[in-house]
């Protein structure tokens, strides 16, 4: 997971996404509040948006393309932090191995 830390704020979140991007807050103020975030590609376009509140937040990315992004996170309409990460398609390999792993 990748970490950033502003100033009384540290947020991790996962760096190589397949399906589900992990987003854990840490910090106690921020737990309780709405926090905005949007998801821009390379081109800096805007490719999802959107609010969650929480400590530990999951997000499904399965329908992104392969390829790196920017996660925005917003706390009062003020951008916060910027985490860049980076979406791959899981290989029918790596499924497999996943499938077999599961089953032990």
């Amino acid at each position: 997971m990748k970490t950033q830390s502003q100033p009384q704020t540290t947020v991790s979140i996962t760096e190589i996404v397949y399906d589900f991007m992990m987003i854990h807050i840490n910090c106690a103020s921020l737990q309780k509040a709405s926090i905005g975030y949007s998801i821009c590609n390379q081109s800096n376009q805007l490719v999802r948006k959107g609010n969650f509140t929480g400590f530990m937040v999951q997000l499904r990315m399965s329908h992104l393309q392969d390829g790196k992004y920017n996660f925005n996170m917003f706390v009062e309409d003020q951008l916060h932090l910027n985490i860049p990460f980076e979406k791959k398609s899981m290989a029918y390999t790596d499924m497999a191995m996943a499938s077999r792993t599961s089953s032990l």
